[in-house]
């Protein structure tokens, strides 16, 4: 799989990962003995349990909330994320077929809009093939329940 298709970078799974650790950090503060109905247990009550441990878990959930909207501004970021090169015109026309005349930086537009053309074709291919399975699957249905009921 391509980095690009991935919505979070490296450092965003760090982060992920560091505040996943500190909210089960907090947990565990908030663990220890309970009170039973013989005996009656004042820990329950101390500042560990009821203060740090909750203070702990909420530093965690936010730092995991900050790292699902961090977005790095380093280099490598921009490795993941490749940024469409600038076109630079040049004065010589390339000549069409046509007899249209177009600069040469407007070439990878027009590439661009082909292999898009294509695709959209390519797709509405698959979309008739599949209203077409969908139609003989309809056929094959209503000729079942005809052969049932003869």
């Amino acid at each position: 799989m391509n980095k690009r298709n991935f919505a979070f970078g490296r450092m965003n799974f760090i982060l992920l990962g560091v505040g996943m650790l500190v909210v089960i950090i907090g947990f565990v503060l908030m663990g220890g003995d309970a009170s039973t109905d013989e005996a009656y247990n004042p820990d329950i009550f101390s500042a560990r349990r009821t203060k740090v441990a909750p203070i702990v878990c909420l530093v965690g959930f936010l730092s995991m909330i900050y790292a699902v909207v961090f977005k790095p501004k380093n280099e490598t970021f921009a490795e993941e994320v490749e940024e469409p090169e600038e076109e630079q015109p040049v004065e010589e026309p390339a000549a069409q077929p046509s007899g249209k005349v177009e600069t040469v930086a407007e070439q990878p537009a027009q590439s661009a809009a082909d292999e898009m053309a294509e695709r959209t074709r390519k797709l509405e291919e698959r979309l008739a093939a599949l209203r077409k399975l969908s139609e003989q699957a309809k056929q094959g249905g209503q000729q079942a329940t005809h052969n049932e009921q003869a």
